[in-house]
């Protein structure tokens, strides 16, 4: 039995069931401090700091061992993503972001209703960049569960997967947008963003090597690239016939010519 130091209630277990406090308590040192302290500043628990320190170092047996049972210390996959991208964007600004959107789809000879549409357009998806990020992971997880079909993991499983190694390679990036960021270039310009979307790639393919492991690494290195360019292509065309069909919409509601 053990005696509350708070309320003197007997008990057995670990936390006293008249008051909750711990059975145990710890002298003070200057670790418990500062672990108190990153509990109140951080606007997220310690399983953040957890998963991405092996997102860091081990993100395919990390996720593999999350997909097998052990997830008491890790964020949740999607709680996760929305947390990395968050704080890749926290530095920067919406305009900044905006123009290296618009740079990337400008077009010189564009009228002054299609510059105007332009700009719409890429303030709409600076607006939903976060929905857009997670747009992709279902057309991500689709060709994954396809490629990899003999490996015993369903689409719910792939979805997981691409949730850690998309937030896994974010935060990789960090690092980089930061000193680009530092030495005046805007990281969302068409030439930065092919940069990162190479730090992506070469990641989630590290990623998927390590996932599966007992499998010769060559091929899985192959067909986890096949994953990401035909998944994001797929994911473009369905976002261009999106945007299409509102191009089409605002000419006929009288949005005028787009030439």
């Amino acid at each position: 039995m053990t005696s509350c130091k708070n309320c003197a209630q007997e008990f057995e277990g670990n936390y006293c069931p008249q008051c909750g406090q711990k059975a145990s308590t710890k002298r003070f040192s200057t670790k418990i401090l500062f672990s108190e302290l990153l509990d109140k500043i951080l606007p997220m628990d310690r399983g953040v700091l957890y998963t991405a320190k092996h997102l860091l170092t081990r993100p395919g047996p990390m996720v593999r061992e999350f997909l097998d049972g052990k997830r008491a210390k890790f964020t949740k996959p999607i709680q996760f993503l929305l947390i990395m991208v968050a704080i890749s964007l926290i530095f920067f600004s919406q305009e900044e972001f905006k123009q290296g959107v618009q740079a990337g789809i400008a077009d010189g000879n564009q009228s002054e209703e299609a510059k105007a549409f332009s700009q719409k357009i890429s303030a709409w998806i600076t607006e939903n960049m976060t929905a857009l990020i997670v747009g992709m992971i279902p057309y991500m997880a689709l060709f994954a569960y396809w490629f990899y079909r003999k490996r015993g993991i369903n689409y719910a499983e792939y979805f997981v997967v691409n949730c850690f190694f998309i937030g896994g390679s974010t935060l990789v990036g960090m690092p980089f947008m930061l000193g680009l960021k530092l030495m005046g270039s805007n990281v969302f310009s068409p030439q930065m963003s092919s940069f990162f979307g190479l730090i992506y790639v070469v990641y989630c393919i590290w990623g998927y090597i390590g996932f599966f492991k007992e499998y010769k690494a060559w091929n899985t290195g192959i067909k986890a690239l096949l994953v990401l360019l035909l998944g994001y292509l797929l994911f473009i065309l369905t976002t261009m016939l999106i945007v299409g069909i509102a191009v089409l919409i605002y000419v006929k509601l009288g949005g005028g010519s787009l030439q």
